[in-house]
């Protein structure tokens, strides 16, 4: 079972949360990420997205292609923005994306 984005919504009781039904495909879900990270960047305020994805694994900026994990058939193996090595998204867990305005150098916030 995948969703689409768009049956994610915000919570009406729930001001910047957005709860998201169904399994997410990850690299839908980023991009829409990243485009409401924009929609959000000069209001001061963010938001909390809560969902799961389908089975995928991502690969952030540490990992070297040599390094990349054999994965079952039929899972994605994705490289991300983000740092980190390998990491398993999947149905059954659940994933906290905080989106919130950063002002300065990112370093400060990590």
């Amino acid at each position: 079972m995948q969703a689409d984005l768009a049956v994610g919504s915000p919570v009406p009781s729930v001001p910047g949360k957005r709860f998201l039904t169904g399994w997410q495909v990850y690299q839908s879900t980023i991009a829409a990420m990243h485009a409401r990270a924009e929609d959000l960047r000069y209001t001061g305020c963010g938001e909390v997205w809560f969902l799961e994805h389908s089975a995928v694994i991502s690969c952030g900026k540490r990992m070297s292609s040599s390094e990349l994990p054999q994965v079952p058939e039929g899972i994605p193996v994705v490289r991300s923005d983000r740092g980190g090595l390998a990491t398993w998204h999947g149905p059954g867990q659940l994933v906290i994306y905080p989106i919130v305005p950063v002002t300065g150098s990112i370093r400060q916030w990590v």
